[in-house]
């Protein structure tokens, strides 16, 4: 069947880790007898088992679970990512808290392209691009990182590796982005790079990264509300003021919040402002 829908050689079989053999042993010894072919597909993939609560999951002991009953629990990319942090051909256990980790994991994927959107905004091409110190020390991470992710890819796509990558290059890129000034060039080459690699994946963060889609000017005059804040802030705290940190706090929510349509009320001690 699969020699009548491609061309030989095929270059990639799937199937489960059960089937290598004898079952696909002999699917190549009669496939490579007929066709007179030496080899008759490049690449087998034989992905792993699934347990359900420590059983191989199976429509016999009556514990199959199907796409759609546990996309009620999660969202796609969830579950996209709930299979990316485990290796394709190994045992995989899914139980009721499986979705913890992919869930806050997921959260901070588009936190953090959130963030990294906003500091492309604040810091424009228009600036000074020339690098300094700690541009070269995370370009360096970042090539680092583009060999390492390339090596797990090539070393029997191994997913987990490369989440683990990423996730440490997000780390240094948070630690980057907390020191303004900071270079478009650099952080727009890094957002697109990663973008790509979770395309790849199956994921898609391009949306988290498009300030006006997710709230047109509003957004972006918010961004630079809370960024005007935030160095009000900084600067009263490092001067140890308590009564200008105060004052600043209570002018951006009586002069700024309510232009977004947020209202702040003091309550007593104790209670919740709203």
């Amino acid at each position: 069947m699969a020699a009548d829908n491609f061309s030989c050689p095929i270059d990639i079989h799937s199937g489960g880790v059960d089937l290598r053999f004898p079952h696909h042993d002999n699917e190549i010894a009669q496939s490579e007898a007929f066709y007179d072919q030496n080899q008759w597909v490049n690449y087998f993939l034989h992905s792993g088992h699934l347990n359900i609560d420590g059983s191989k999951m199976s429509k016999s002991l009556k514990n199959f679970i199907t796409i759609q009953h546990i996309l009620k629990k999660c969202n796609p990319e969830q579950l996209r990512l709930l299979f990316l942090i485990h290796k394709y051909d190994a045992l995989m256990d899914y139980g009721e808290d499986s979705f913890t980790e992919t869930s806050n994991k997921e959260k901070s994927y588009r936190n953090f392209f959130s963030n990294l959107a906003a500091g492309l905004y604040k810091n424009p091409l228009t600036d000074d691009q020339k690098w300094k110190e700690k541009e070269k020390v995370l370009n360096e991470t970042f090539q680092q990182k583009k060999r390492a992710i390339h090596e797990h890819f090539c070393k029997n796509f191994n997913t987990p590796g490369v989440i683990s990558e990423i996730d440490s290059f997000i780390k240094a890129i948070n630690v980057y982005l907390a020191q303004f000034p900071v270079k478009y060039t650099l952080l727009l080459s890094i957002q697109e790079y990663l973008l790509f690699i979770f395309k790849v994946m199956g994921l898609n963060y391009e949306e988290t990264t498009n300030l006006e889609k997710k709230g047109g000017e509003n957004m972006i005059d918010l961004i630079d509300a809370v960024a005007v804040f935030r160095d009000q802030i900084r600067n009263s705290a490092m001067e140890k003021d308590f009564a200008k940190t105060l004052t600043v706090c209570d002018r951006f929510r009586e002069d700024v919040m309510p232009n977004f349509g947020i209202r702040l009320e003091d309550k007593g001690k104790g209670e919740a402002n709203k």
